[in-house]
């Protein structure tokens, strides 16, 4: 199993979106093709690297098995499965949002080079968010 996925990951690597293959099955480049008069078969080796997955029982287009086998590294790991994790949301209320405008204008007002985007990514803000917060409290600072 080890072998195949290795061999899978290194096809992928090495491929571009699409390879053509000739009609006894022989990769060529669509010029090489076009130059010789051979008609060819577009094909798309991320299908194919599903397909020989699953061949070996590991459906990657089943989203629940993708699922139970990121939770199983991640428990194999001890909850470090290095993948991506969920960014959490954090919730101002109203009070907040207006010191942050405050603040901003604060600044701004002290240092002529300060605009929403750097406040924003100096407080740890989205740059929109913020942006949104001005216009909507910018009179009641």
């Amino acid at each position: 199993m080890k072998d195949l996925i290795k061999s899978v990951l290194s096809e992928l690597k090495k491929k571009d979106a699409f390879v053509f293959v000739t009609e006894d099955g022989q990769e060529i480049s669509l010029q090489e093709a076009s130059k010789k008069g051979l008609s060819v078969t577009p094909k798309n080796p991320k299908i194919e690297a599903q397909n020989k997955l699953a061949k070996a029982g590991l459906d990657l287009t089943d989203l629940s098995l993708v699922k139970d086998i990121m939770e199983a590294i991640e428990l194999i790991n001890g909850g470090k499965s290095g993948g991506a994790k969920k960014a959490s949301r954090t919730s101002y209320s109203e009070n907040d949002k207006i010191n942050y405008v405050r603040e901003f204008r604060n600044e701004e007002s002290e240092n002529s080079s300060m605009n929403t985007s750097k406040f924003a990514r100096a407080k740890g803000l989205n740059y929109q968010t913020l942006n949104s917060w001005v216009k909507k409290y910018e009179d009641k600072v």
